[in-house]
């Protein structure tokens, strides 16, 4: 259910991002996108479950959330359907998963530190959401516009 409700979040932000062209979403492809946030997702809850987690795992795990994600917005991404061409500039797609990946070390972290603070974990929620997506749009340019600026 995490997963799907990530998923669908980040479907819900691309389906209100407008070009000034018709998108369209190829259904196989968008389905697909799921499957690499609900894993992610799996795996983050498997973590969370263990007493003890070692830095080594820490780590391991933010790395496999993050990436995940960054494959869910890919893939997603991927599917989307129009006249222009979407191209990624090399440097903000890497600066995407790598933010990716430390706010998700980050997430893992301050759930298994002494941090309970219901208001800063959503605070880090909005925080965490307002970087990625910025991001993963700045490393995509169109042949509309010759970069996304939010």
């Amino acid at each position: 259910v995490l997963g799907l409700g990530i998923w669908s979040m980040h479907f819900i932000g691309m389906l209100a991002f407008s070009l000034c062209t018709e998108v369209s979403y190829s259904p196989s492809i968008t389905i697909l996108s799921a499957l690499p946030g609900v894993l992610a997702c799996w795996f983050a809850i498997e973590l969370l479950s263990k007493k003890v987690l070692t830095r080594t795992q820490l780590i391991h795990g933010g790395v496999l959330v993050g990436a995940g994600i960054g494959v869910m917005h890919y893939t997603g991404m991927a599917a989307m359907q129009m006249a222009v061409t979407l191209r990624y500039d090399p440097f903000w797609y890497a600066v995407s998963i790598v933010v990716a990946v430390l706010l998700a070390i980050l997430a893992l972290y301050s759930r298994l530190s002494c941090f309970s603070f219901s208001s800063f974990f959503t605070f880090k929620s909005v925080i965490d959401l307002s970087i990625s997506l910025y991001t993963s749009c700045r490393s995509c340019n169109s042949d509309i516009y010759s970069s996304i600026v939010l």
